[in-house]
């Protein structure tokens, strides 16, 4: 009876044990951002607006998603201020909101309207058209860092290398391309920075722009080799001082090892004779 009542706490601190150290493994600055867009005219939720989220001081910490049917979204970031980018069609895109803040574990709310375009009357070519661009680096792989500037606004590639520009009229068109990217696959660091003169036709369309020779062709990029996952970043000096610093943590810890110890106690003499009843039988069996 004693036993099963030590066993069970044992298991119930190893469980605490466990939690402690999955709470040290994802002790990480970040935080949620929820987005609602809406039309301004009418107050109603926008379905499918690209969000962009430029880090403000522009160390590489760059996002893009989607507002679902409702016209919100949420995504889990690294907590730091962030330029807003807004874009879809058929509205007046919005770019270089802010800077708004993302707070390290909690989920900050923010609402943004957008301008619908007028509609030209019928048989009018289109006034302002989509461009998408795709940044590749020589290995096909696309950039992760990197940047176009039209008229003055710039735009970030997403997780997939691309840029979206919005509300471009057609014709002759220069667009500025900017960033860096890995070079040769060795450890090495090339920076591109060149600016391409395009003849934008009267629809959207999409483009590939190889940052290494600074040619942009139209149409979709070959498809980028597999990339290794993602090294997940390493906590932050402040998040682990705070966690350190938390009284839970250390009667999680405490309980952890009070467990570990009741273990030892109840199964470590058993495995001990056992080990030593083999070591003497096998001397015996030689006599």
């Amino acid at each position: 009876m004693i036993k099963t009542q030590l066993l069970t706490i044992a298991i119930l601190s190893m469980l605490a044990l466990s939690i402690i150290t999955v709470q040290t493994a994802y002790c990480i600055s970040a935080g949620n951002i929820e987005v609602w867009v809406y039309d301004s005219a009418n107050d109603t939720p926008i379905p499918f607006v690209r969000v962009e989220l430029d880090y403000a001081y522009g160390t590489g910490y760059n996002y893009a998603f989607e507002t679902d049917a409702n016209g919100y979204a949420k995504q889990y970031v690294i907590a730091a201020s962030y330029y807003v980018n807004l874009g879809k069609e058929g509205y007046i895109a919005k770019t270089g909101l802010g800077p708004y803040q993302v707070y390290e574990k909690k989920t900050t709310s923010y609402t943004f309207k957008l301008d619908k375009k007028t509609t030209p009357p019928p048989g009018t070519p289109p006034s302002e058209v989509t461009v998408t661009f795709y940044l590749v680096d020589p290995d096909k792989y696309r950039v992760t860092q990197g940047h176009c500037t039209f008229k003055g606004s710039e735009h970030s590639v997403d997780g997939d290398g691309k840029i979206v520009v919005f509300n471009v009229q057609p014709g002759e068109q220069s667009f500025t391309f900017s960033g860096g990217y890995a070079a040769g696959g060795q450890i090495g660091w090339a920076n591109f920075h060149f600016t391409s003169t395009i003849i934008i036709p009267e629809q959207d369309c999409t483009y590939t722009v190889w940052v290494a020779t600074s040619q942009v062709v139209a149409g979709i990029p070959p498809a980028p080799p597999i990339v290794p996952k993602p090294i997940i970043p390493l906590p932050s000096p402040e998040s682990i001082l705070s966690w350190l610093l938390n009284p839970s943590t250390w009667f999680w810890l405490a309980i952890g090892f009070i467990g570990l110890i009741v273990l030892l106690a109840i199964f470590a003499p058993g495995l001990l004779g056992v080990v030593i009843g083999r070591i003497f039988s096998k001397r015996k069996r030689r006599k």
